[in-house]
C-alpha cells in the first residue's frame, strides 16, 4: 500500500495520474486529503479531529497503523502544496459512486464533529466538497445528520 502510495504521487509530479492510473490507493489519498482539508479548514490542529481521520483511514480503506501513518502524512504534504480542492475532488469525480461519494461527505462529517464543534468554516468546506462532487442537497443533509447523530450532541460555533 505504501508503494502504491508512493508510485501515485510520483505519477502525479510527473504530470500522468490519468483515470486508468487510478486505484484503492488513490481513492485513500484523495479521502484523506479532504479531512484533512476539513480538519484544517477552522485553523485548528486538533488532536481528536487527527485521531478520527487515522480511525477512518484505518476503517474505510483497511488499512494497518503504519499504512494509515503514511498515508496521512502524504495527505497533509498534498493539501500544504495545494492551491485548490479541485484536484481530490476531480479524483472523487472519476472514481467514487455515489454510495461512496455519500460515505466521504458522511466522514467529513465525523472529522468536524469529533471535537464536539462544528466551525462554520468547516461545515463551510464540507458544503464546497458535496458541491463539487456533485451531491444533491439532500444527500449532504443525510450524511450530516448521519454524522451529528454517531457523534451525539455537537455545536455549531
Amino acid at each position: 500500500m505504501i508503494k502504491a502510495l508512493q508510485t501515485f504521487l510520483r505519477n502525479l509530479e510527473q504530470g500522468g495520474g490519468g483515470a486508468s492510473t487510478f486505484s484503492a490507493a488513490d481513492m485513500a489519498l484523495a479521502s484523506a486529503a479532504l479531512m484533512v482539508e476539513v480538519m484544517l479548514s477552522d485553523g485548528d490542529n486538533d488532536a481528536e479531529e487527527m485521531t478520527k481521520i487515522r480511525h477512518s483511514l484505518r476503517q474505510e480503506f483497511q488499512l494497518s497503523d503504519e499504512e494509515s501513518e503514511a498515508l496521512l502524512e502524504d495527505a497533509r504534504s498534498r493539501v500544504e502544496r495545494s492551491v485548490s480542492l479541485f484536484e481530490f475532488t476531480d479524483q472523487v469525480n472519476r472514481q467514487f459512486s455515489l454510495q461512496q461519494k455519500i460515505s466521504l461527505i458522511t466522514q467529513l462529517w465525523k472529522v468536524a464533529y469529533a471535537d464536539q464543534r462544528v466551525h462554520k468554516l468547516e461545515e463551510a468546506t464540507i458544503r464546497k466538497i458535496a458541491d463539487l462532487i456533485h451531491l444533491s442537497h439532500s444527500e449532504y443533509i443525510h450524511a450530516k445528520h448521519s454524522a451529528r447523530d454517531l457523534a451525539g450532541n455537537s455545536r455549531l460555533v
